[in-house]
Formats: C-alpha cells, sequence, structure tokens
C-alpha cells in the first residue's frame, strides 16, 4: 500500500526526474509524477512494484549494504538497467534518506543519456563513457564507444561481456594479458585504473575509479579517451626482428606463465607455438632455479631493471639446454611482465670441456718426463675435481663433463650403468662438488633392504608407530635434510612406495610412519640402477612419472670394457690400496699379466677388477704381483675370450641385423620394431642406448 511522503522536504534530490520511495524489502511506497508519467506506469501497478525486480542488480543483501552506505555517507550512485512493463531503461541511480524517514531510501531515477556528461561525451570526437558492473556482469557504453574505437559492433550498445573481451578487437595478446592485470590490481588494492595502448597510429589510454558497494568493489567507470596524430611505434618491425633473432625470446606474465615465445624458442625446446599458447609456465622448463627466484625477478623495484644468470632448461625431448638469460623487468599500467632473452651455450661449455682436457694433457706430457709413469697416471686422475674416480680413458671424459655440469645444480640426477662400474663413485663426486657438500652424503641400496623396512628407513617412524618401534626413528630423507641422499637399485623399489618417493620429489616433504605431520625437507636425490627403467615403465613395473622425475639429468656410466686403457692405473691403484692394508711393499705389475687383463672382458667391472687384485696380494710373497692362481679361461666358464659377448653386444648385434634386413625402417608391419617383437619406442630407445645410427 503506497504511502504519503512528502519527497520535496528531501534535500538534495532533482524532483523534475524520477523519484522513488523503497522500504527495506524494496517494496516501492511512494513516487513523484515524474516517475509515474516518464514510463507511463497505472497507479495499481505502482503500488504492487518491487524494486529488487525492476533493478536486476540489486538482491536483499545488496540493499542493506546500500541503505547503511546511504546513512553514513548521505547518498550513493550507479549506473545500472531497470525493467518497466518488459522495457529495458540505462539510467543513473542516486539514493538518498533522511533521519525522520531512516527505514526508507529514495531513488532519483536519471536517463544516463540525459545527464551533462552523457550529453558532453555522446559528442564527443575523443572520449567515450563504459561502466561496467561486477555484480550483474552488465557492460554500459556511450553511443560513440565504437565509433570513437573503430570497433565494428551492431546498433546494441551493450556488451554481454567485459571491457577487456570489448576492446579485444584493437589490441594485442600481450595486452589483453597486461589489460587484465591492471583491472585485478586495481580491484584487489581499491585504487583507479589506468592503461594505455596503441592502434594505427592513434594512442588511446583509459581511466576509471572504482565503484564500491560496502568494502567491495562492484565496478568500474570511467572513460577511454583518443589522442590524435600519435607517433607510429615500427611494432611490425620490432616483433619481426624478435620473432627471428638466434637467441631464445620468452615473455612471461606475472603468474610466470609464458605469454609469448619466438621461432627460436619453439624450436630449440621443442614446443609448438600452440602448446606454449596452452599456458606453460617458466617453471615447466628451468631444473636449477625456484619459483621464488623468478618472483623475486619480477618485484624489482625499478623498472626497465636487468639481471643475468646461467641456468639449464629441459627440452621436449628431456634433453638439457644450457643457457645464458638475461632478464628485463618491465610494468605497464601497473601489470608487470619479464622479457627473457637466452642465449644457448653448449658449445661454449663442450669448448670450455675440450680447452680444460687439452690443458690437462699438456700438464700430463710435461710431467711424464719428471716422474715415474704409474706415479703420473694416479697424480693425474686423482684430481681435487674427481678425487675418487681413476680413468685417463678418452671414453670416460664425457661422464667426468657431466659430473661437472651438473653438480653445482640441485637437479635430480639418474646414473644406469653396469653392476660394479661404480656408480656410487659418481654419486660422491656430485654431492662433493655440490654445495651440500659440507654435510655427509646418506647411501640407500633398495636392494638390500628387507620389504617391511624400506619404508620406516626411508621416512622413519614414530614410537609405538608398529611392534618393535620402541622409539622415534628420522628416517633417510630426514637425515639427508640441507644434503644429498644416493639411492641406489632405485629399481627394486616396491611400487607403493615409489608414489611416496614421487611426492618427496613433487612436494618436498615426508611422513613419519604413524605421524600425521608432513615434514619439510631441502634434499638432493640422486638415483641409480643397473636394470633399463624406461622398459621397467613399458613392463608397469616402475611408474612412468616417477621415471620422468628422476630422468631429468641422466648419465650411462659405461662399462670398464670400453675404458681399457683404465685397466693399468685402476690395478696400480688397487696394488697400492691393498699392500698398504695388508703392510707388503709389491711395487710392480708384470707386462704379461697386465696383457692378460687387458685381454679380458670384465663382466664383473671395475669390482672384478679389484677382486682379482686383492687375492693376487694376498697370495704374493716378493715385490712383484702374483698373478699365476688367476686364469681369463676359468673366469669365462673355460671358454675363449674372443667366442663370448655380452648381452647387450649381443643385443647390438641382433638389432643391427634386424635393421638391415628391414632396410633401416623402424616402424609398421615390415619394420624392424615388429620382426623383434618390439614396441617402436623401445626400439628407439635401445638404439640410443647401443649408439645405432645407419652411418
Amino acid at each position: 500500500m503506497l504511502t504519503q511522503i512528502n519527497m520535496k522536504s528531501i534535500s538534495g534530490l532533482l524532483f523534475e526526474s524520477p523519484v522513488v520511495c523503497i522500504d527495506i524489502d524494496g517494496n516501492v511506497v511512494s513516487y513523484n509524477e515524474s516517475f509515474k508519467n516518464s514510463y507511463n506506469l497505472e497507479l495499481q501497478k505502482i503500488g504492487k512494484l518491487n524494486w529488487l525486480e525492476i533493478d536486476v542488480s540489486l538482491n536483499k543483501p545488496i540493499l542493506q549494504k546500500i541503505r547503511q552506505n546511504v546513512l553514513n555517507k548521505g547518498q550513493i550512485k550507479w549506473n545500472t538497467y531497470i525493467y518497466l512493463d518488459s522495457v529495458e531503461y540505462k539510467v543513473n541511480i542516486t539514493a538518498k534518506a533522511t533521519e525522520k524517514y531512516n527505514s526508507y531510501l529514495f531513488l532519483q531515477i536519471l536517463p544516463w543519456q540525459n545527464s551533462k556528461f552523457a550529453r558532453f561525451l555522446e559528442k564527443s570526437n575523443d572520449s567515450a563513457y563504459w561502466y561496467w558492473n561486477f555484480i550483474n556482469g552488465q557492460l554500459i557504453i556511450s553511443k560513440n564507444f565504437a565509433t570513437i574505437l573503430s570497433i565494428p559492433t551492431n546498433s546494441s550498445d551493450t556488451f554481454p561481456a567485459n571491457i577487456s573481451q570489448a576492446l579485444s578487437p584493437i589490441l594485442s595478446t600481450t595486452e589483453i594479458l597486461s589489460l587484465q592485470n591492471s583491472i585485478s590490481k586495481a580491484k584487489r588494492n581499491k585504487s583507479p585504473l589506468q592503461f594505455t595502448w596503441q592502434f594505427k597510429g592513434q594512442q588511446y589510454k583509459l581511466n576509471a575509479a572504482p565503484t564500491l558497494l560496502g568494502e567491495k568493489v562492484s565496478g568500474f567507470e570511467g572513460i577511454i579517451k583518443k589522442f590524435k596524430n600519435a607517433p607510429e611505434k615500427p611494432q611490425s618491425v620490432i616483433r619481426n626482428a624478435i620473432e627471428k633473432t638466434q637467441d631464445l625470446v620468452l615473455i612471461l606474465n606475472e603468474e610466470l606463465n609464458i605469454s609469448y615465445a619466438n621461432l627460436a624458442a619453439v624450436s630449440k625446446l621443442g614446443f609448438s607455438k600452440s602448446e606454449f599458447a596452452e599456458g606453460m609456465n617458466i617453471m615447466d622448463f628451468d631444473i636449477e632455479h625456484t619459483r621464488q627466484f623468478y618472483d623475486q625477478q619480477m618485484t624489482q623495484d625499478d623498472e626497465l631493471t636487468r639481471s643475468n644468470f646461467t641456468t639449464i632448461f629441459i627440452r621436449k625431448n628431456h634433453k638439457i639446454l644450457p643457457l645464458e638469460i638475461e632478464v628485463i623487468l618491465h610494468e605497464e599500467s601497473d601489470a608487470k611482465s619479464l622479457y627473457l632473452r637466452a642465449r644457448d651455450i653448449s658449445s661454449e661449455r663442450i669448448q670450455q670441456s675440450q680447452l680444460n682436457a687439452s690443458l690437462a694433457h699438456k700438464e700430463l706430457t710435461s710431467r711424464r718426463l719428471l716422474q715415474d709413469k704409474s706415479y703420473l697416471l694416479e697424480e693425474a686422475t686423482h684430481s681435487k675435481a674427481f678425487k675418487d674416480i681413476i680413468s685417463v680413458s678418452k671414453s670416460y671424459k664425457p661422464i667426468l663433463h657431466q659430473i661437472d655440469q651438473v653438480s653445482n645444480t640441485d637437479a635430480t640426477v639418474l646414473i644406469e650403468g653396469e653392476t660394479g662400474t661404480g656408480k656410487e663413485l659418481i654419486a660422491r663426486a656430485i654431492h662433493n662438488r655440490s654445495q651440500r657438500s659440507k654435510n655427509p652424503l646418506i647411501v640407500v641400496n633398495c636392494g638390500s633392504l628387507p620389504r617391511d623396512l624400506i619404508e620406516s628407513e626411508l621416512f622413519g617412524h614414530t614410537k609405538g608407530a608398529f611392534t618393535g618401534a620402541l622409539q622415534s626413528k628420522k628416517g633417510k630423507f630426514e637425515l639427508a635434510d640441507n644434503s644429498t641422499i644416493f639411492l641406489d637399485e632405485i629399481g627394486e623399489l616396491p611400487l607403493d612406495l615409489q608414489t611416496r618417493l614421487l611426492r618427496v620429489l613433487q612436494e618436498g616433504e615426508v611422513e613419519k610412519i604413524g605421524s600425521e605431520k608432513t615434514i619439510k625437507i631441502n634434499t638432493r636425490i640422486i638415483a641409480a640402477t643397473n636394470q633399463s627403467l624406461f622398459e621397467m615403465v613399458e613392463e608397469k613395473k616402475f611408474r612412468k612419472d616417477l621415471y620422468y622425475r628422476l630422468n631429468v639429468f641422466p648419465i650411462i656410466n659405461i662399462p670398464l670394457r670400453e675404458r681399457k686403457e683404465d685397466i693399468e692405473i685402476l690395478a696400480n691403484h688397487f696394488i697400492k690400496k691393498y699392500s698398504i692394508k695388508l703392510k707388503k711393499t709389491i711395487t710392480t705389475l708384470k707386462p704379461d699379466d697386465l696383457n692378460r687383463l687387458r685381454s679380458y672382458h670384465f663382466p664383473g667391472n671395475i669390482r672384478e677388477l679389484e677382486n682379482i687384485i686383492e687375492r693376487s696380494v694376498i697370495l704374493t710373497q716378493g715385490r712383484e704381483l702374483n698373478l699365476d692362481f688367476w686364469s681369463p679361461n676359468l673366469a669365462n666358464g673355460d671358454k675363449e675370450d674372443h667366442d663370448i659377448m655380452t648381452l647387450d653386444e649381443i643385443q647390438k648385434v641382433h638389432i643391427i641385423d634386424a635393421l638391415e634386413k628391414t632396410k633401416w625402417r623402424i616402424s609398421g608391419d615390415h619394420g624392424a620394431a615388429r620382426l623383434l617383437g618390439l614396441k617402436d619406442q623401445t626400439l628407439f630407445s635401445k638404439m640410443r642406448k647401443f649408439e645405432i645410427t645407419r652411418n
């Protein structure tokens, strides 16, 4: 029922404009003649109106907040659409209240087009109005909006979208992301929004202020102004130069997602433009730096701040790519981005490695003139860099180079190789050269632990967690905090524990048996195996996701038969080691015995050689090693050495035979993979392992 209220007593309202009075539930309780006449409403209809049904941007909680704000501040304004008799009207509403009628709200409804500001903008040739209402998702624009901005549009003046989508025809992808970041920041800080850009030689500037509903931002209202004769930047030339440069160029937004990748980045990293566009993150590539490192780059004080660093990226084919990166921080309209220009330094590292090898060779040659051969060989291999690894073989230098590359990173390493090749020595060399070397290397042999104790040994347990757990115990991972853990025979780890290991790699945290509390750890993982984990993945015996987490930096340790130059120096090393241990003075190895050792293929590798020398030292009485007890024929099962091949050698010959028979066709019904009963990917993996190429 309508109430008679003298609305002319409400100061600050223009009563030549439509005015209604509503109660706390939104019911229309009074109105003026201008409201009735402006919308051709009958008296009986007005008495049944509820403003919450007329202004769809409102509901009862919002209406209560508006009323409270009006009582505190005197008045509040907003732009919206109202619906009367199925007709839509774009209006500006001013809400007021008085002490006498403090349980009511008085709404002045001014058609937006009739305001002085609106009339000014409608006639403007360089400015357009817009209002984005977050509550109902409406975007209200002036009639000249599309004309000012040269945007194709229909007769409707309402975009069913947000302001960034409305401007998308004249913004690049990078500019849209920058505008969205600016909107998010202004909304979060309740601050003014500013954004500038250029299009077809014209410069545009967007300015807007947040509209508040209580303490919450309910929208943005502002104008877009066009400036005449703005100098056009040679964007196409710049973009073309960036796109075709030989350096990798990546642009990151504030979430570190890659918003742009040039042709060199696509080629070097192995991902297509479309894959980058799907939202790849820089952390998908950089295996040396953390997210916090890049966040620090994003929070530099000054715009256009530059910094340089080296890192290692992982490619799509899981191979590494050493890079030298220059980072430029850019900030525009409160939106930050990182410009990364990366130079491939693979060849430089190889050249440095070759230079180091050349210098070492010259030093070795010079010292040969001054020192005994056996002493020189031992000294040359016991360098400060690799004091526990003994080698002068050219075949082993690439492995030493890999150790040198990965030591000062925190990358996970997977060492593969036959039993007895010295995989633990490689792990120790990596740890000793790292920044974690001040703490001890924690070694775990996954194959030697009983099945029911592996979980407790790796992750620890609390007191009473199981029968016999009389006190709490730290696991190996917790002991390796700020250090390195070496997981030998990783292929023997049960599948259920592989899941827990995967969590350690992903989250950097462990959970003791009997405890629900997680413990954060900073542990580097080096794993080793004498099995083919890739084949185990194919056979469902090893988790695929764990394999790729471990295989960040693979090192293939070669067997002793592929580094026969090292047999002499290793034999002399073991003679010296066990002579000291057994208090003997054995100093020489007979040439005939050395030749016999060199002709043997050592299926047990360095461990077998060490056992032979240790036994010989025990049996020797004089100064010359007695190797008479050992016979290569007996070691080979009474067969000639040249008649015996290892399983790997047999596989390699068999694969080559199949490839030649199929004319080097790998896939398909008539390919070598089908002939060998293997999957295509498995055959490719074995060809890489055995270094089989058509040439």
